[in-house]
C-alpha cells in the first residue's frame, strides 16, 4: 500500500480529500472488473508518484456516502481538488488512461 492510499468513509471523506488533488475510487471487493481496476489505480499512481493521494470507498460498506457523491455503478472514480470534483470516471480504464487523466489534473497545478 502506498503510503498515500486511503480507506475511505463517512466518517473522514471530507477532511481526506479537503486538500490537495485525490483519487477516490467508488468500488466493490467482490467485483472481479473493480479489483482489475484499483490495481491499475495503484499502478498508476506510482508512476505520478505521491503528488496524488489515492483512496478507495466500498458503495456497499458506506452506501450514503456513495449517494451523497451521487455514484450510481461501479467502479467510479472520481478526482477532486481540495474538496470540489474536478473528473468523474464512470467504468474501467486502462493504466495509461488513468495516468494521462491524473497528468493532466497535476499540470493545473503546475
Amino acid at each position: 500500500m502506498r503510503t498515500s492510499e486511503l480507506d475511505l468513509n463517512d466518517r473522514n471523506f471530507e477532511s481526506a480529500t479537503a486538500h490537495g488533488l485525490v483519487l477516490v475510487f467508488f468500488w466493490e471487493q467482490w467485483e472481479s472488473g473493480c479489483r482489475r481496476e484499483w490495481k491499475l489505480i495503484n499502478e498508476a499512481g506510482e508512476v505520478v508518484g505521491e503528488q496524488v493521494r489515492i483512496g478507495r470507498c466500498s458503495v456497499e460498506d458506506y452506501p450514503e456516502l456513495a449517494e451523497r457523491l451521487a455514484v450510481r455503478s461501479i467502479p467510479t472514480t472520481i478526482i477532486l481538488r481540495d474538496g470540489k470534483e474536478e473528473e468523474r470516471l464512470v467504468g474501467l480504464r486502462h493504466e495509461r488512461t488513468l495516468i494521462k487523466h491524473l497528468r493532466k489534473h497535476l499540470e493545473k497545478e503546475a
